[in-house]
């Protein structure tokens, strides 16, 4: 793959890897009463204009990374899907003692 090619997919990635920071950033404005998140509000509401996005520069995008990072712990995780499965098997060996090797009961040394 040459770079002009991986610049133009990189270019159609762009608007999607902005979407998926704006939602991230709605959802943590909600959580403002946690003090992690408010001290970064501003930063919070700033990524969510438009604005922001048409005059960043890869150094702001690294600041905005650096700082909500530590903040996504916070989000309510999304819920996946519920799989059910039924496994069958045989149990092939038969049940039996296991001889502990230790000569004590005493599990200080442990």
């Amino acid at each position: 793959m040459n770079l002009q090619l991986s610049v133009l997919n990189g270019e159609r990635k762009l608007p999607n890897l902005i979407q998926n920071v704006v939602q991230k950033a709605e959802k943590l404005s909600k959580k403002a009463s946690i003090p992690a998140v408010n001290n970064k509000m501003e930063t919070i509401l700033a990524v969510q204009n438009s604005v922001f996005w048409h005059n960043v520069s890869i150094p702001l995008a690294e600041k905005v990374r650096i700082e909500l990072r530590d903040l996504l712990k916070f989000l309510d995780e999304e819920t996946a899907p519920v799989y059910y499965t039924s496994f069958e098997g045989e149990l092939e060996d038969s049940a039996s003692d296991y001889h502990v090797p230790f000569q004590t009961t005493d599990l200080k040394a442990y």
